[in-house]
């Protein structure tokens, strides 16, 4: 399932998904969240509320992704290349892979696009980040494996476009001083 969350102005309200048992599946979200399998069944729960005393609008959105189109999964991407797509129908999924390694250190850039929900999965499946299309990172890859990137059309269709970057590792530097004496 994908809740689409959204508040105007964004932040002012905060969503919690309980399960039936009363457990968070997740806690304190204002973005899209993608619950892969339900813990447990029966009837779920979910909570808006302001953030202090916040007052403001909401919308919600549950979209069953298993009764969409299976979604295509592009080539891998290579890191350091703009990648450049197109979401034209509502629950439309792109996907995009790409390889770290463990330690590898990553920067996720969304230069342009609706705010389409942009969400990273790590090789065993866990969340990296779901947030709303934008900058996330740096992010060190905690194992190596393929990572998945999902871009969704919910609720906005458009043009997007993407970049992660390889940051490269700094060297130390290491300052040395040195006495120069000239003479005429």
């Amino acid at each position: 399932m994908l809740f689409h969350l959204a508040s105007n102005p964004v932040g002012n309200v905060v969503f919690t998904l309980l399960d039936p048992n009363g457990n968070a599946v997740f806690r304190d979200q204002t973005g899209a969240q993608t619950v892969t399998s339900a813990p447990a069944n029966g009837t779920y729960t979910l909570i808006a509320h302001g953030v202090a005393d916040a007052i403001g609008s909401y919308q919600l959105q549950v979209i069953d992704q298993s009764a969409l189109p299976a979604a295509g999964i592009d080539p891998p991407i290579a890191f350091d290349t703009p990648i450049n797509g197109q979401l034209t129908s509502f629950g439309q999924v792109d996907t995009y892979t790409f390889t770290a390694a463990a330690g590898q250190k990553l920067f996720f850039e969304g230069s342009r696009g609706s705010p389409l929900p942009l969400a990273a999965r790590h090789p065993t499946g866990q969340s990296v980040f779901n947030q709303t299309f934008g900058s996330v990172g740096p992010y060190i890859a905690s194992a190596a494996g393929q990572y998945t990137l999902t871009i969704t059309a919910s609720p906005n269709i458009g043009l997007y476009s993407f970049e992660v970057w390889n940051v490269p590792t700094l060297s130390p530097f290491r300052s040395h001083s040195a006495r120069l004496s000239l003479f005429n």
